[in-house]
């Protein structure tokens, strides 16, 4: 029979903690996730491919402050929506970069803790 004391239980919870951050941030697919006030609290190394934004441009920020204007956006009409109904949406849209690029992204974004967390692609 295996015994787990506290310490042991605080071990395995930060181990697996870790190696859930690890695949967060090298999975293939762009993961953002935001707090209830759409401020930014994790950007993954895909995201970064896809938008060309270093995490420590945007994290930290809210939404409107990282990409001015982005209030305006049909993803930030979704985003509040899901932050009301607790449901999660998908969405296929233009967005312009700061770089002046535009591009099509499929956002699935799904309610996370009291926030948003949300996979992106590229389309």
């Amino acid at each position: 029979m295996l015994l787990l004391n506290n310490s042991n239980i605080d071990e395995k919870y930060h181990e697996t903690e870790s190696k859930l951050k690890t695949v967060l941030e090298n999975t293939s697919e762009g993961i953002v996730i935001l707090d209830k006030n759409l401020t930014y609290t994790f950007w993954n190394k895909a995201e970064e491919k896809l938008t060309d934004i270093k995490k420590e441009e945007v994290l930290g920020k809210t939404v409107e402050e990282a990409f001015p204007g982005f209030e305006k956006t049909d993803f930030y009409k979704m985003y509040q929506r899901i932050l009301k109904s607790g449901k999660p949406e998908e969405m296929t849209a233009d967005f312009t970069l700061p770089n002046g690029e535009t591009k099509t992204y499929l956002d699935r974004v799904y309610p996370y803790g009291d926030g948003l967390i949300m996979f992106v692609q590229v389309v």
